[in-house]
């Protein structure tokens, strides 16, 4: 979990933003796992789960592409529940999904980034994801070498 609350952080503060969280997919229960949370608040999400289909995350995670609400007020897409059960409520999301072995596997929340050019801020995202990326590859490659048998998933390759 350290790797994916650091990539969060880096996310959070790269961004000037309130709050990030790392989500990651459970593939057999078609869910999203928060793993992460940075920002004030929010721990009690840890561990959490939701469709990996639904809200905003659920639409990074299908088309494997950034997703930016400026204005969260009218979205019926954001997953206001999860908000709810937060005690945060944001006004503007944005939410990159990550990839690992070619597959995508997970999304990077940032909650109410600083109002900066989305083209900056996609470069700083694009940045960040593909650092994670990166070295999520890195941890696949040592598992191979090692011997070890199949892939392990995302949560895996965070608590080592």
């Amino acid at each position: 979990m350290a790797f994916f609350t650091a990539v969060a952080e880096a996310g959070r503060l790269l961004l000037r933003a309130q709050r990030a969280s790392v989500a990651v997919l459970d593939e057999r229960a078609g869910e999203l796992v928060f793993e992460a949370i940075a920002g004030r608040g929010g721990e009690e999400l840890l561990g959490a789960r939701f469709p990996a289909d639904a809200g905003i995350a659920g639409q990074a995670l299908r088309t494997s592409a950034t997703v930016s609400v400026p204005d969260l007020s009218g979205s019926e897409h954001f997953a206001h529940d999860i908000a709810v059960e937060s005690g945060y409520r944001p006004d503007a999301i944005v939410v990159a999904p990550f990839r690992r072995a070619g597959r995508t596997v997970g999304v990077l929340s940032i909650l109410d980034p600083a109002s900066i050019p989305a083209s900056e801020r996609d470069a700083v995202l694009a940045v960040l994801v593909r650092h994670a990326e990166d070295v999520l590859s890195v941890v696949d490659e040592l598992i191979a070498h090692m011997g070890g048998q199949g892939e392990s998933g995302p949560s895996e390759a965070s608590a080592r």
